[in-house]
């Protein structure tokens, strides 16, 4: 009696057993390759991040890496904060960040509030004695911050009453920082919530005010797509002063992207200006 034959493996499937085999020794290698990879890669970033930093005078700063997020602790004035957001945004290799500074008011110097725009008087403005600044604990003024905080309010040529002594209250409410984001998105950094309560704080003790919350941007990218940003960011603030209490009819949301700018782009100081919100005051 003959021997039963055995089936004979097609080449063609021993080829693509092999390639199979192949591909999955060859993902499983560059999967070892990244992941002993990554912690060098994130401590490389946290030291680009601290050089950059420290060449901006932010020094004991706590930088925390996770693969290309980068988050970021510790006490800082006001204006720190916002210059550590303006650096972070600059840094090759970030992809997101987390500004978690926990503004202090170290090193910031009390000082009086900054003289308004043409449609605010001297005597309008002394009113920002007894703002809510002072009253819920906001962080103290610091001096280099005062032209911010004409930076990020108008008054639509008004002279009621009430929206003039919003407006100074305002002012010196903004005059203790900006409003800032995660780089190239509409979330709001943390530090800038503890500023929107105090301007919804203002604003909810005026009702009877129109307020124009305006995102504008700096040039980099494009118009479209800064456009776009602007009008995001814009509506991230008004949605957060809702949701702080004030009325809904009271606020208009509109980004312009980087159609008005109010200083030059070719610096970085410029390109900070520019990108900003600006709350214009008017009557309903």
């Amino acid at each position: 009696m003959g021997h039963l034959a055995r089936p004979l493996t097609p080449p063609s499937m021993s080829r693509f057993s092999a390639t199979i085999l192949g591909l999955l020794v060859v993902a499983g290698l560059t999967g070892l390759t990244v992941w002993e990879a990554a912690p060098r890669l994130e401590t490389d970033l946290a030291s680009r991040v601290e050089r950059e930093l420290e060449s901006s005078s932010l020094r004991g700063v706590h930088v925390v890496t996770e693969g290309r997020d980068v988050v970021l602790t510790g006490p800082a004035t006001a204006r720190e904060q916002y210059l550590a957001s303006e650096v972070l945004s600059s840094v090759p290799g970030v992809r997101a960040f987390r500004n978690d500074l926990e503004v202090s008011g170290r090193g910031a110097e009390a000082t009086d509030a900054p003289s308004g725009s043409d449609s605010l008087s001297t005597s309008d403005a002394s009113a920002a004695d007894s703002s809510s600044a002072s009253r819920i604990g906001a962080p103290a003024r610091d001096p280099d911050w005062a032209s911010r905080g004409q930076d990020q309010l108008e008054v639509s040529g008004s002279d009621d009453a009430d929206v003039l002594a919003a407006a100074a209250e305002l002012r010196d409410v903004l005059s203790t920082g900006a409003i800032t984001f995660a780089s190239g998105t509409a979330e709001l950094a943390p530090g800038s919530r503890g500023l929107l309560d105090a301007v919804a704080d203002v604003l909810t003790r005026y009702p009877a005010i129109l307020v124009q919350v305006q995102g504008h941007t700096d040039s980099e990218g494009t118009s479209r797509s800064n456009r776009r940003l602007s009008q995001h960011r814009a509506d991230a603030v008004a949605a957060y002063l809702i949701e702080a209490g004030v009325p809904d009819p009271a606020l208009r949301a509109r980004g312009y992207g980087e159609a008005a700018p109010i200083t030059s782009d070719e610096t970085f100081e410029g390109r900070a200006r520019n990108r900003r919100v600006v709350f214009v005051l008017g009557t309903r």
